[in-house]
């Protein structure tokens, strides 16, 4: 607390008292525009802790949809969309951060077009290849 503060209630003192319980501490803090630490400090010098629920809200919300009758849970079903209600009977598909591609090398070979095109005098070796197709790649018809 600051010096001019210590006989008055300071703002951030005010609200965590009147706001504990209905707000969290980052929504106090952006409120008050002062650091979330600041608040949670003021909270605890306070000695006002948040209860601890006795569930998780997952948990809740599973016990809750499963407590309602099947009149209820087709009123529920009407305010989802078509998506959601597929992916919560089917679940959503398996996604994961990195993907691996097996895929085995292709392999072509070009030696009958390399014969039909330059002929058997060519033989198989790279370098005459080379030397014949610098001069602007194969010649015409070369593809067919």
């Amino acid at each position: 607390m600051r010096e001019s503060d210590q006989g008055a209630l300071t703002a951030v003192e005010w609200a965590v008292k009147k706001y504990w319980k209905s707000k969290t501490d980052s929504q106090l803090a952006r409120g008050l525009n002062v650091s979330e630490e600041e608040v949670v400090e003021m909270r605890q010098q306070l000695g006002l802790e948040r209860p601890k629920g006795e569930e998780s809200l997952k948990a809740f919300a599973r016990r809750y949809l499963m407590e309602m009758s099947d009149v209820e849970k087709k009123e529920f079903m009407k305010s989802l969309s078509p998506e959601l209600i597929f992916k919560m009977a089917e679940g959503n598909p398996h996604s994961s951060a990195s993907m691996d591609v097996n895929v085995e090398p292709i392999t072509v070979d070009i030696t009958h077009q390399l014969l039909k095109t330059y002929g058997p005098e060519l033989g198989t070796s790279p370098v005459k290849v080379l030397e014949h197709s610098e001069g602007g790649g194969l010649p015409e018809g070369a593809g067919e």
